[in-house]
């Protein structure tokens, strides 16, 4: 079983917590992808218009087919198995990898799920992943970001909402967005304070 990590820092590691070395910036960009895809599939051309943006067609796909060589050799083929034709999409068999962003979604939309997912939430996605200026790859890890920021900042001001923040979380989404006049006012010690008592009323009831 595989970690990866998409939140912060990109971290990839073994059941021993053991890093895994990738072969470099081209095999975590096609991890994050396939990570964030619906059904953890994407059409080959996507890819490689995206990680490879620039080359001609052939180029690309030339330069993606030897990517997910070397990241099979890496990772194994039951993480990312092969495909029988060039024409078939790449996929990733999340059998066999643990991703913190589909657990941070499942644990969103589930009731009751808002403190383990925002635990999940360790900063903004790929957040030390070297994005270039006009890149095709970056502008769609940007909206992806915003989308889970968005999310992670609704969860936070809901529990804060509801009593159950401390002032560490509180902090949080001031963070997130700097400008959010209602995260502002929650992070004000005592916004915390006030929602103590109702949470404590509601234990007793």
């Amino acid at each position: 079983m595989l970690q990866l990590r998409l939140f912060g820092r990109f971290d990839l590691r073994r059941d021993d917590g053991s890093a895994v070395s990738l072969p470099g910036r081209q095999s975590m960009a096609v991890l994050a992808c396939l990570g964030l895809a619906d059904d953890f599939t994407v059409a080959r051309e996507r890819l490689a218009e995206l990680i490879w943006a620039g080359r001609g067609t052939e180029q690309a796909n030339g330069s993606l087919r030897q990517e997910l060589v070397r990241l099979r050799r890496t990772i194994g083929e039951e993480v990312l198995p092969g495909a029988g034709t060039t024409s078939q999409p790449v996929r990733l068999d999340v059998t066999d990898i643990d991703i913190d962003v589909v657990r941070f979604r499942g644990a969103a939309a589930a009731p009751g799920g808002g403190a383990e997912a925002i635990a999940l939430y360790r900063g903004p996605l790929l957040q030390d992943f070297p994005l270039r200026p006009r890149d095709p790859f970056g502008d769609w890890i940007a909206v992806h970001r915003q989308k889970l920021r968005d999310i992670a900042r609704a969860l936070m001001l809901r529990m804060l909402r509801g009593g159950e923040g401390s002032p560490a979380l509180a902090q949080r989404p001031v963070a997130l967005d700097p400008l959010c006049e209602e995260a502002i006012s929650l992070s004000h010690p005592s916004s915390c304070r006030r929602g103590r008592p109702a949470r404590r009323a509601e234990v007793v009831r």
